[in-house]
Parts: structure tokens; sequence; C-alpha cells
């Protein structure tokens, strides 16, 4: 039986997916009787698709506006 700290250590694996079958199974067994465990991994989960969206707005600044800017301050 997995403890809390097994859970908090494998945080980022679990809400990565990236358990084999054995532990995943032992994960959920884990988080179906811990609700202090299972918001924890709510909140990885929403920090991390947080973090994503933040990511994908900075991909969305004009990289090429700023290089020639740049370029121009040069000059």
């Amino acid at each position: 039986m997995l403890t809390c700290r097994d859970i908090s250590e494998l945080g980022s694996e679990i809400i990565e997916d990236r358990l084999q079958p054995v532990n995943r199974q032992a994960v959920m067994l884990h988080l179906q009787g811990c609700p202090r465990c299972a918001a924890y991994i709510k909140q990885l989960e929403l920090t991390s698709r947080v973090l994503q969206r933040l990511a994908l707005q900075d991909d969305a600044i004009d990289t090429q506006a700023i290089i020639e800017k740049l370029q121009d301050a040069e000059r």
C-alpha cells in the first residue's frame, strides 16, 4: 500500500500519466481512500494546466518584431 509520502513523490508521474500499470492501480486505490492526497493531485493537475496555458501565451509573442526593434536600436 502506498503512503501519502509516496503519492507526493510520484505527483509528476501521476499527473503526466507516466506510471506503470501496477503503480497506477496502487495510486488509484490510495487516492480513493485519501481525500487529502486526492486534493493534492487535483491541485497539481490544475497548476500544470495553468502553467501550460501561460507557456502557450508566451509563444504568441511576436519574436520577429522584437528582433527587428533590437536591430533598429543598434543602428
